[in-house]
């Protein structure tokens, strides 16, 4: 099976988007997580909604978005 630019850079920016969500809830769920900083979890959020969005665009057909 041959796979294509796109497929890979795809699978790739699922991934990161994929290991961003894990990190998040692993942050909220862990026990040592109560004295932690909350800006870490906002951070990530914000990291979260940003991978998002450029992969709904790249998926929709914006190319510039693999490049940010």
């Amino acid at each position: 099976m041959n796979m294509s630019q796109r497929q890979s850079i795809l699978g790739v920016m699922v991934l990161l988007t994929t290991i961003n969500l894990l990190v998040i809830i692993a942050l909220q769920i862990s026990p040592f997580g109560d004295g932690m900083d909350p800006s870490l979890t906002l951070y990530g959020g914000f990291s979260l909604l940003i991978l998002g969005a450029l992969l709904a665009a790249y998926w929709r057909g914006w190319e510039p978005a693999r490049y940010i």
